[in-house]
């Protein structure tokens, strides 16, 4: 494909970097230490692939006591439409 002189290339630069975020594996046995998990964020996930539905399943570990969340999902398609949903989980 040839470009005529007024063609611009555009790279956007990505919002976020991708990084590991650190996720504990807690044993059933040592729950106790599981109850002082004390982190602000318990899951993120950068990269999350829905269905044609557009649903997806997600697991993580919650704090080890009860406690009240709110789950912020932001995201896009690729089209290049922009979603966002907070709601709040309950943990008993």
């Amino acid at each position: 494909m040839k470009r005529a002189p007024a063609d611009v290339i555009y790279k956007p630069i990505p919002s976020v970097l991708q990084k590991d975020f650190y996720r504990p594996v807690y044993k059933v046995k040592n729950a106790i230490i599981a109850n002082f998990d004390q982190r602000n964020t318990i899951y993120w996930e950068p990269d999350i692939i829905t269905d044609k539905d557009g649903k997806a399943t997600i697991t993580f570990y919650a704090a080890g006591q009860p406690a009240n969340y709110t789950i912020t999902t932001q995201g896009s398609n690729m089209d290049g439409n922009l979603g966002s949903n907070i709601s709040k989980l309950v943990i008993k």
